[in-house]
């Protein structure tokens, strides 16, 4: 059993028996998948070790048999998959070879920095395309709305790895990191994230796209301009308790009232999609 400190540390605890009976139980259900998060996402914990040379060595493979297995990567034939192998294999030697024992870590350790990063963004991928997946089988089941699904469940299930991340952050003191990731993770979103996604669709339309042909519908437009609403509430509140230049001002009501806009926002959604409720049970 560990904690998030010890966690920090070292990241091959969860890789260690522990002692409890019932830690036992969780540990051997969940070694498999530590197993294959290690191989497919070099560690980068700025330390090095002979388990990090095996690690970084073995993680090109791990990466190509993971893309191939959820699909990231479409092979059109055996030859193309036969050279992608080759190329992970010799890579993966190369890291072993130019990779020492020793606790110095390696020239080539700041490409495998980016290297982990885009593994973890794989695995959040299909992780997030599971939770789709759930989430549409409940929608159909329960006929729940899909306008209600997206503002409730859909946007909690997508902050749940910010949530984590931010907790984590803050708990291994590094709270202005997580102030900063919660800031610049949304406006990634709103700007790379929407207009890679607005690319991609006017590209496979050969750059004629018509989104909505009779202009923006009332049950896209009103839920923008009640979030934009409820964000430029929530940054006033914001500026209200707190110092520009030092958040270590912020009053302990604030947090009352940026819930309390949230709620404010969520109770006005909910009244506002009872009709598509009714129109989907019909």
């Amino acid at each position: 059993k560990s904690t998030v400190n010890d966690a920090l540390d070292d990241v091959f605890v969860c890789m260690a028996c522990p002692t409890g009976t019932l830690e036992k139980v969780i540990w051997a259900f969940t070694w498999p998948l530590n197993a294959i998060r290690l191989l497919t996402i070099p560690p980068v914990d700025e330390k090095w070790s002979r388990e990090h040379r095996i690690l970084s060595s073995l993680s090109p493979a791990g990466i190509l048999c993971f893309s191939l297995t959820f699909g990231y990567v479409s092979i059109p034939s055996t030859r193309i998959l036969i050279l992608l192998s080759a190329a992970a294999i010799c890579l993966g030697a190369w890291l072993f070879a130019n990779g020492d024992t020793g606790i110095v870590v390696p020239k080539h350790y700041p490409a495998l920095t980016v290297v982990s990063f885009v593994a973890c963004i794989l695995w959040l991928g299909v992780i997030t395309q599971e939770i789709t997946a759930i989430l549409e089988t409940f929608m159909h089941y329960l006929q729940i709305s899909r306008m209600r699904l997206g503002f409730t469940i859909m946007s909690w299930g997508n902050c749940l790895g910010d949530i984590a991340t931010c907790t984590s952050l803050v708990m291994a003191g590094q709270a202005s990191i997580a102030l900063n990731g919660i800031v610049s993770s949304q406006f990634f979103n709103a700007t790379v994230g929407l207009g890679s996604t607005l690319i991609i669709i006017t590209a496979t339309a050969h750059g004629h796209l018509v989104i909505f042909p009779g202009g923006w519908p009332a049950e896209i437009y009103m839920p923008l301009l009640a979030c934009l609403l409820s964000v430029i509430l929530a940054v006033m509140v914001l500026l209200m308790t707190s110092s520009v230049v030092d958040l270590r001002a912020l009053k302990p009501w604030s947090v009352i009232a940026l819930l309390a806009i949230y709620f404010t926002f969520l109770s006005w959604m909910w009244t506002q999609t009872e009709q598509e409720v009714q129109q989907q049970k019909g």
